[in-house]
Parts: structure tokens; sequence; C-alpha cells
């Protein structure tokens, strides 16, 4: 167990060393939240890689002593962060003064990250004082895991601790059936939406998602993720193998990484899948609707041609560009709104219409990479509703999006192992088989 403090070096303790120390710690405290655990090793900001269960313990064994037994003069209360909330109008809700909000929020800025970030729907733990009812103590878990400890001494300082339970990495390999669409199926498996939008944009020049599945069709994944130590996930990482089976027919990509350079992905047959371009320029479980052909305009009540695809999707949903290029114009128009070109080589073009608004730093001449964010979509200019207006050019001539054959890098590098490469395809035709006896199983016994 490591245990890191802001000016000293790593030191080592057992488990059983610092649980004593937890218990210890806890002993001498009442109506505070509990000290670090280690003045010597765990100072002001520092920190301890402990288990939940032990954040747990700090927190009920703070306001009680065992020695004593003495009434609790504390409650932790959960609170759930509203919209509109600020840590001002929390405090405020406690009967806070302002000023220990803002000693509470200076002190969740110098720990860095995005701790001082109150999202609607985060759940606090407050220690509430049952004489006052002010806050004399804020938990709060990050997104990351670390979780965060701030203790008012006598409204005269506030201390802070970072607290990194135990985080496990794993691969999780899931698979199943499509009814209806793929992201529908893949969020009833509990998917997260980060690996169900990677895995479009890496089968995305092979298969149109929209279009192409049919009824029983399946899938399968395999990725990273990390948990902490109550089997909460942290984090998704890399797909390391995906495969769809699309009327029979298997398309699959699996990951490898090479002794140098970046990994990269393969298909089925060993060969690199080299696309550089993304399908889409919005985030593919974001989309709500898509919109081609020529159209009366909403607006100006004509028929006009539509040389681009229309996204639908909530306002400010990134917008990204779907390869790297240089933006050789920006700005706002009437009928465009916020717009964005980029140059992507000297054939290929891309532009976006009705931004709400451009991604900081962005300006004409800079280069871009993959995926960079653009702005958020939105409905300025002659739109009606938020949605992208995306144009895809090919030597100046407009092209469908949708259906254009994606340009390639150039295939080399190292090659993938065969033997990694049958391993994986294996275990996810197995996936395939399973779930297809599943679904042999499943009509037999309604019949």
């Amino acid at each position: 167990m490591l245990v890191v403090s802001k000016n000293s070096k790593p030191k080592r303790f057992s488990r059983k060393f610092l649980v004593s120390l937890i218990a210890t710690s806890a002993v001498a405290m009442s109506a505070d939240l509990p000290e670090t655990l280690n003045p010597q090793s765990v100072a002001s900001r520092g920190i301890a890689l402990i288990s939940d269960a032990e954040i747990n313990q700090l927190i009920e064994q703070s306001t009680e002593t065992k020695e004593t037994k003495q009434p609790r003069s504390m409650t932790v209360k959960k609170y759930t962060v509203q919209k509109g909330d600020s840590l001002g109008r929390i405090w405020a809700k406690f009967g806070g003064t302002i000023d220990r909000a803002k000693a509470a929020l200076s002190e969740l800025r110098s720990i860095g990250g995005s701790a001082d970030v109150l999202k609607v729907g985060d759940s606090l733990s407050l220690l509430v004082s049952h004489g006052s009812g002010e806050i004399r103590g804020f938990r709060r878990r990050l997104d990351d895991g670390r979780v965060i400890l701030l203790r008012d001494k006598n409204g005269a300082q506030i201390d802070s601790s970072v607290t990194v339970p135990a985080i496990s990495e794993s691969e999780r390999t899931v698979s199943g059936t499509i009814y209806s669409s793929f992201s529908k199926a893949a969020r009833e498996q509990k998917i997260p939406y980060e690996i169900i939008d990677d895995l479009v944009d890496l089968f995305g020049n092979r298969i149109d998602f929209r279009k192409d599945l049919k009824v029983g069709d399946t899938f399968s994944i395999i990725y990273q993720e990390q948990k902490n130590d109550r089997g909460a996930l942290i984090k998704t990482g890399s797909i390391i193998a995906a495969s769809i089976e699309n009327e029979g027919k298997l398309i699959a990509a699996v990951r490898h990484q090479p002794s140098t350079g970046e990994a990269r992905y393969y298909n089925e047959s060993g060969s690199v899948l080299g696309e550089f371009f993304l399908r889409y320029p919005v985030q593919f479980t974001r989309i709500s609707s898509v919109f081609t052909t020529k159209r009366l305009h909403p607006i100006l009540g004509k028929h006009r041609p539509h040389n681009g695809v229309d996204f639908s999707a909530p306002t400010g949903t990134p917008v990204r560009s779907i390869a790297q290029g240089v933006i050789t114009d920006m700005g706002f128009d009437r009928g465009r709104g916020n717009y964005v070109k980029v140059q992507h080589d000297a054939k290929y073009t891309t532009e976006y219409f009705h931004l709400a608004k451009f991604s900081p730093g962005l300006r004409k001449g800079a280069k871009i990479g993959k995926g960079s964010i653009l702005g958020g979509v939105g409905a300025t200019g002659l739109a009606t509703a938020p949605h992208l207006h995306f144009g895809f050019f090919e030597n100046g001539i407009y092209k469908d999006p949708l259906k254009a054959k994606l340009p390639t890098e150039p295939i080399g590098g190292e090659k993938i192992p065969h033997g990694y490469l049958v391993a994986k395809l294996d275990a996810l035709k197995g996936q395939h088989q399973q779930v297809r006896l599943a679904m042999a199983t499943k009509k037999s016994s309604a019949s």
C-alpha cells in the first residue's frame, strides 16, 4: 500500500499498519472529519491509497469517540446536486456562510482537476452540526475514482485530503442481438456510450449502422475497464477486439500494440484498418435523426439543393473534425450561422454549419487533428432547431458523406501476430455462437 505526501518521498506501509493507524486516528477525534492518516506522511492535500471501506470508516467514526460513546454531535447527510446549485448555495441551504463556502471552493480549486466542478446528479456526503446545522465536512467522489474530504476546523481553517481507492483493470466481454438498432442493443447489455461510439468509429467505413444492420444480427466486444474496490466503473479503456455478424458475414477489428509505434487495429484477414477519416462529425450515440435530400427550406419556404447531411442533436453536443487538416475559413453569416470549413488535403474538404459556439482558441489557418472539437451543435443562422449541417467535398464536388468511400492511410508497419489474431477471432466467434444458441433456445421455448 502506498502513501504519498505533498512534500515527502513515497513510503510503503503494510495494510495492517494503515488499518491500525486509521482506527487510532478515529479514536482520537470526535466532532470534526478525521485528520489525514499520518501528519508526517500525508500532509494537507496529500494522497493516500486505501480502500473505499476505510474511507467510510473514517467518516462514520469521526462523529463519535469509541472511548466515551457520547452521542454524535454531527450527522452525515447525503445530498444530490440539483440544477442551478453552486457550492455557495449548498452551504447556504444548511445555514453556512458565504465566507466558509468561498474557503471550501478555494481549497477544492487547489486540488486541481475537476474537484471544484459540480454536476447535476453528483452525490455529496455532508457532515452537518446538530447545533448550528452548518456544514463541518464535505466528501465527494470524482469521476476518476478519487475521493475528496474537506474538514472545517471550527470555522478557522478548511483542510483537504485526496484519497485514491484501489483500482483494478480487467477486460469485459459482452455480446448481444440486434432487434431494432445497434445502440439500443448495446445499451441493453450495459455497454458504455464511449465504447459504442468507439466501435462505430472503428467500423464506420465498413458498415452503415443506420441501414445495413438487420434484425437478428449479432455483435461481440472485448474492451478494457477500470473499477474501484466497490466494483463501480471508474472509466473505460480501449476496445481489444470487436465483431459484427451481419447477415451471416463476420467483420472484425482486433487491436495490436507493435514493438514500436502506436497500437493499430486489424481486420479479420490481418490487414490494417487504415481509415483516417471518421464517418460521423458527431458521436453516433448523440445523433437523434439524420436528414438528407433536397427539401423545402423551413425558413425561406423555397425548394433548394441541400448539399450536406443534417445531424439533429442536443444543443452543445461536441462537433468534431472528421480528419486532420487546416481551417481555411470560419465565422458567421445569416445563412450558415457560425461555420467552420476545413481543408484536409488537396482533394477533400468538409464544412460545419449552425454551431452554437466555437471551441476556444479556434482560428483561421490553425492546424487541427482527427477528432478535434470545432464547437457545439446549435441553431445559429437559418435554422429552426439545433442541428449540424455537414458538407463533404471531393475535388470541390459535393459527395454524400454517409455513402462516400472514405480515404485510407498507406498500409505499412508491423503485422499482427497470426496466433494472436486467431485467438481473438475465435473468442469473438464463440460469443456469436452462444448468442445464436440463446436465440434458438428462446424461439424453441416460445413455440
